[in-house]
Formats: structure tokens, sequence, C-alpha cells
């Protein structure tokens, strides 16, 4: 579980991410160019993973699923690729605190990083804190509305919260962008209950 210390830092980091984009997105209405535009290339970032909640085995997504694009010339990125991957690696243990730890300092260096947002929402639904973990991942779908492991696991928050139109909107999102997706069989199943 996250401790209280750790849930206020998250909440900062989220209304400070609100703040930014929200001032970033007031820019080009003031006709103002702060920097020039960067290339932006594929991440080689490996794919995440994360615990289906209907299965005990971790899974990895594919890389088709996942898209994330990041500048090649950051010099952070070799870090963030470090952390994410043992974020993912304390994922798949259940150590769902030093996961959650991990994945916010990925967000520390690259606040858009979709799917570090994901995965600590993941981290969060996975230690029982469903509210917390429902607006992560609903800011990660903000950042990125195809990233399949937001979809399904803000309908797995949503279900959670009895917001049961809410979830089944996003199981059949998931499903419609994922047929064949590693959640599939999951959302599936999770939509036949909630009809």
């Amino acid at each position: 579980m996250l401790n209280k210390e750790q849930t206020s830092r998250t909440v900062r980091i989220i209304a400070l991410i609100i703040a930014v984009s929200f001032v970033l997105s007031m820019i080009p209405l003031m006709g103002i160019s702060l920097f020039s535009p960067k290339k932006q290339s594929k991440s080689s970032t490996p794919p995440t993973t994360a615990t289906s909640t209907t299965s005990s085995q971790a899974t990895s997504t594919s890389t088709n699923e996942t898209k994330e694009t990041t500048a090649s010339n950051e010099p952070d990125s070799d870090k963030i690729r470090s952390m994410m991957s043992k974020g993912n690696d304390a994922l798949q243990a259940k150590n769902y605190d030093k996961a959650a730890e991990l994945f916010q300092n990925v967000l520390k260096l690259d606040s858009n990083n979709s799917t570090a947002q994901a995965n600590l929402g993941v981290c969060e639904f996975l230690a029982g804190d469903k509210e917390l973990s429902y607006s992560d991942l609903g800011l990660a779908l903000e950042m990125d509305s195809k990233n399949p492991i937001a979809l399904f696991y803000f309908a797995e928050a949503a279900k959670a919260r009895k917001r049961r139109s809410e979830a089944r909107r996003y199981y059949q999102k998931y499903l419609k962008l994922y047929p064949d997706g590693e959640y599939a069989a999951a959302a599936q199943q999770a939509l036949e209950k909630i009809k």
C-alpha cells in the first residue's frame, strides 16, 4: 500500500502535471513560441508489464499495443529505460510500493510518459487504492487515449467504483482497438458480467 507521504507526493505531481498541461495548451493560443520543436522518434523503451487481475501470471504488453515517443537525444533516456525496467520487474514481483516509486521517478524526468503513468495506476489498483488508480489511469489516457494498459485498468477501476457504464465503454474501446490484446479475454469476460 502507498503510505500517506507517497499518496501526498502523487497528488502534488498530478496537480503539477495538470497545471503545466494547461499552461502549455494556452501558449499556442497566445501566439507565443517558447522553443523550436524537436524531432520525435519511436522510443526503444522495452515493453511494459502489468499483472492482470484475472491471471496470477505477470504478462508483458506487446510493442504493437504501446505507442510512446521520446526525443532521441534526451540525456535521461537511458535512466528512464532503466527505471522502467526495474519498475516492471518490481510490478511483476508484486512489490507495488517499489514499482510505484520507480514509475513516479520516471514521471519526474518525463511527465508525458503515458506508460509510466499507466503503470503507476496499475500499481495503485493492484495495491487496493482504486480511487487513486482511477485518477492516475485517467491521466494516462489523457496522455495517450489508446494506451492498452490504461484502457483496460481504467475500465477495471471504473468497475471497482461501481461505474458500470463507464467500465463497459472502456472495455469495449479496448476490445475495438486490441481484439487480440493481452487483456482481450479478461475484458470480454468483464463485459459479459456487467451487461
